[in-house]
């Protein structure tokens, strides 16, 4: 389980990497990840998952796994992501890790105007 962090340095998510599933940070099973692409549980494409980044429709970041580079520019060659036949089961045995106290404060790149629940949609 991987924490998902806005601009801010707010935990917005977590992501079951094994998976793809990501809960919220009240541990409620809100989205997935699958293909480059990211997906409602209505399994509508919300924008895309790559390189540790999530991206909005314009391709501008806006959250980001611990060890990812939200300041990378998402290349152009992306294909729009194949819309994924059903959402995937949640996992059993979930373990919720702490927190990063300081998760690291990225100076570079320029977000996306939309915040994290403007782009799942809640």
């Amino acid at each position: 389980m991987e924490p998902v962090f806005d601009e801010g340095r707010n935990l917005v998510a977590w992501l079951h990497v094994g998976s793809g599933v990501i809960y919220d940070p009240k541990k409620s099973y809100i989205a997935f990840e699958r293909n480059n692409g990211l997906f409602s549980l209505d399994i509508l494409h919300l924008g895309y998952f790559l390189n540790g980044v999530f991206w909005d429709h314009w391709r501008k970041p806006v959250a980001y796994l611990l060890g990812a580079d939200p300041g990378i520019v998402m290349p152009n060659n992306i294909p729009f992501p194949a819309r994924p036949s059903r959402k995937p089961s949640q996992p059993t045995n979930l373990r919720f890790p702490a927190v990063p106290a300081n998760p690291p404060l990225l100076s570079h790149g320029k977000f996306s105007l939309l915040g994290w629940d403007q782009l799942i949609g809640e």
